[in-house]
């Protein structure tokens, strides 16, 4: 093509676009796939393209045809699309299968070109279209019909929504096997389709409960025949199940099913099982559902888990599973991995983590001061320096519910607290300077040290350098000095 020897792709493309008009398969499948990796909708020779395009769509070949509907599906534009659509439509009712199949995949390219289906396909020609291939009395163009359906049920589930009793029937029978064994994978039948199948019912289940009604029993069925394949295939057709039942409106069976999913999963030696029982536990949980004591102390012992990938998925659940009970013991939780995080940004956002739960749940503004001291510990310089501004803000304003004598108890624990730290001369983060420079500026004396020692607390920690060269701790520092001087 010239390219690899260094040269311009001009000729490449005349090359690819003289190529395409060769009728023999392969080197047409050769020039369809060099015009695809050298050309682009909004090239100037791409009409030329499109023409021969349009011949080759009508060839009686069938492998010509199949070739130029992939083409189209590539090289196509929003402009392009009505010259190519009249004939992706007529082969829609081609006697061969790969054809049909091909042409709904390019139907659904078209419908990822125009999502508001106000050009040549509109919304309602598309619907029809991947409603006919549905019913297709082959099963690989009724599964091509999927990402096209799932498509427009994103964009707007209502006009799906009366194919809901079609899905749940196909899924219905490809779980209990009735497709060509050709479609199996360790013996799970059709894992992949199935797994299609019930996003598409999670997409049109999702707020209305007269559809969402009829996955109920074909979703537990899925379900128990996934967990029981003992296959990672199975696997991920019940934890799909899990992630559709926590979003369609909710059935108590359903849902205590996906809960003891979520269980044996949980309970598995295999990390990869684990991740798949706390990402469906998340889902669960954002859908309302409270986790088991069981299911808790198993995530607990998944952040304790080497694997950094299950870890990182862990505190996300923990975030969601927060409440005012058991908020300390999740903040200690995070405090402790923060400590152990090689890597500056997981550090940076845990903490941002932390500090959203101990301002949300927080029992007490003594133990918020207490609890963002110890993430300004654990963090070091990855905690984001408007955590420090935040514990300013609250000490400055006191707790919030109006309790004088309760603010100033807080001022006086978090002066007490802050000019130890100071004193100690231990290496601390800029960000925690800053805090504590902050809070003994404005309140330092109300912790019961004299105003000549806390003066000399901030000098000395100005004076030791290290994180007071910051220049927010630096400045900070000076400001506190001066109110105080």
């Amino acid at each position: 093509m010239g390219g690899g020897r260094g040269e311009g792709i001009g000729g490449g493309r005349r090359t690819a676009r003289g190529d395409a008009r060769r009728p023999e398969p392969p080197p047409l499948q050769a020039a369809y796939l060099a015009a695809s990796l050298v050309l682009d909708h909004t090239s100037d020779l791409i009409i030329l393209v499109v023409n021969t395009l349009a011949r080759d769509l009508d060839s009686d070949n069938v492998l010509v045809a199949a070739t130029a509907l992939t083409a189209a599906a590539r090289l196509a534009g929003p402009d392009t699309v009505p010259a190519l659509l009249p004939a992706v439509v007529r082969a829609l009712k081609h006697p061969k299968e790969l054809v049909r199949k091909k042409a709904v995949l390019a139907l659904h390219r078209f419908v990822q070109l125009d999502p508001a289906g106000e050009g040549a396909l509109s919304r309602a020609d598309a619907l029809s279209h991947f409603r006919g291939a549905l019913c297709d009395r082959d099963p690989s163009v009724m599964a091509a019909s999927l990402p096209g359906l799932a498509a427009l049920a994103a964009a707007d589930p209502v006009p799906v929504r009366p194919l809901a009793p079609s899905l749940v029937s196909i899924l219905k029978q490809v779980a209990e096997g009735r497709l060509p064994r050709a479609y199996d994978y360790h013996r799970v039948p059709a894992p992949f389709l199935q797994v299609s199948l019930i996003r598409l019912l999670s997409l049109l289940g999702a707020g209305d409960p007269v559809t969402a009604s009829h996955a109920h029993a074909v979703l537990l069925d899925a379900m128990a025949r996934g967990v029981a394949a003992g296959h990672a295939a199975g696997h991920a057709v019940a934890a799909e199940c899990v992630r559709t039942a926590a979003a369609i409106a909710p059935c108590v069976e359903l849902r205590e099913a996906a809960s003891g999913v979520v269980s044996s999963f949980l309970a598995s030696p295999a990390r990869n099982l684990r991740y798949a029982g706390v990402a469906a536990l998340t889902h669960l949980v954002r859908g309302g559902a409270a986790p088991t004591p069981d299911q808790q102390l198993a995530v607990i012992d998944c952040l304790e888990d080497v694997d950094d990938a299950l870890r990182s998925r862990t505190l996300e659940l923990l975030s969601l599973m927060a409440t005012p009970a058991n908020v300390e013991v999740i903040v200690a939780r995070l405090v402790a991995y923060l400590a152990a995080c090689p890597d500056d940004a997981a550090r940076a956002a845990v903490a941002e983590r932390a500090r959203d739960l101990a301002v949300r749940y927080a029992p007490s503004a003594a133990w918020f001061v207490e609890a963002m001291d110890a993430v300004f510990e654990a963090g070091g310089d990855a905690v984001p320096p408007r955590l420090a501004h935040d514990v300013a803000r609250l000490v400055a304003d006191g707790g919030g519910d109006g309790d004088a004598a309760a603010d100033s108890d807080l001022r006086a624990h978090a002066a007490r607290s802050f000019l130890r730290l100071v004193r100690g001369g231990d290496a601390v983060s800029a960000t925690r300077l800053t805090a504590a420079a902050w809070v003994l500026g404005e309140c330092g004396e109300a912790g019961g040290a004299s105003l000549g020692d806390v003066i000399a607390a901030l000098a000395s920690a100005a004076a030791r350098g290290g994180p007071a060269t910051d220049p927010d701790a630096a400045g900070v520092l000076v400001t506190a000095l001066a109110k105080l001087a």
